[in-house]
């Protein structure tokens, strides 16, 4: 045996105790989603803890509505200038959560579904092993105008450091396809 030993996938906490109400409100969220409760209250602490790194980086739980009706309000070229903005914000905050001056594909892009899956977007990534193009879905579901925002920030944020071959922004949805840049690129 080597003298490095692997982080384990899991750790018990002791005697976890919890109160008979937020047990049950538990319970019946596992069941109904069909998961084992430990499962669901790891899954509850990582969305949490998510949930606490936006808010530490200014970042507020707003209605889809109020979304969607400031959005729509607002040129589309005044939305690409703010979603530039906000790119250079989320570059900032993925090299500073992650510890590193130059993170890879990978780790900006398990912060972007990390904010799709806190805010309840339905989200897919997947990696083509032949090419190693990586593709993103997410669907916010609210107006193209958003969908664009973010199209924009998600672009803007990974062509430093990936070839983004295609990006979509549709009444629902955002699509984009990458690959990390070849060293002589």
């Amino acid at each position: 045996m080597s003298g490095i030993e692997k982080e384990p996938k899991s750790v018990a906490i002791g005697n976890l105790r919890l109160d008979a109400e937020t047990y049950r409100s538990i319970s019946m969220m596992a069941y109904h989603k069909g998961v084992p409760v430990e499962f669901l209250v790891g899954e509850m602490l990582k969305k949490h803890l998510a949930i606490q790194g936006f808010l530490k980086n200014d970042f507020d739980i707003v209605h889809r509505e109020i979304i969607k009706t400031l959005a729509n309000s607002v040129p589309d070229e005044k939305l690409l200038e703010e979603a530039k903005k906000l790119g250079t914000l989320a570059r900032e905050m993925v090299i500073l959560n992650v510890g590193s001056e130059k993170p890879d594909i990978k780790k900006y892009i398990k912060s972007f579904t990390s904010f799709m899956d806190v805010n309840d977007y339905a989200v897919s990534v997947n990696e083509d092993r032949e090419d190693g193009t990586i593709s993103f879905y997410a669907k916010p579901d609210i107006c193209r105008k958003y969908s664009l925002f973010w199209a924009e920030i998600i672009r803007m944020t990974l062509e430093s450091i990936a070839e983004v071959t295609k990006v979509e922004a549709t009444e629902s949805s955002v699509y984009f396809e990458c690959k990390t840049r070849s060293s002589g690129t």
